[in-house]
């Protein structure tokens, strides 16, 4: 699920991950790899601005999930961790 917290209301669009009917899918090379453990996200601290392809990998025991979020002008960090924590996405 894809889910845009910028928009009012908020957008949510689902998807769901087919098979590929080629021999060979060709990946993209990735910027940097970031890292999905239990409770734990491994990554850069620093990610240049524009166009880029993240790899994702999970390597947790449970399911984990990484949001990307872009924050209007004057929202906080704490902002929108406390929107998200309420369940008022």
């Amino acid at each position: 699920m894809v889910l845009d917290l910028a928009a009012t209301p908020p957008h949510t669009a689902r998807f769901t991950v087919a098979a590929s009917r080629t021999a060979t899918p060709t990946v993209p090379a990735a910027a940097f790899t970031a890292e999905l453990v239990d409770d734990q996200l491994v990554m850069p601290d620093h990610i240049k601005a524009g166009a880029q392809t993240w790899q994702i990998e999970n390597t947790g025991a449970r399911m984990n999930s990484l949001w990307v979020l872009r924050l209007n002008a004057g929202v906080r960090v704490e902002d929108a961790l406390a929107m998200i924590m309420r369940g008022s996405a």
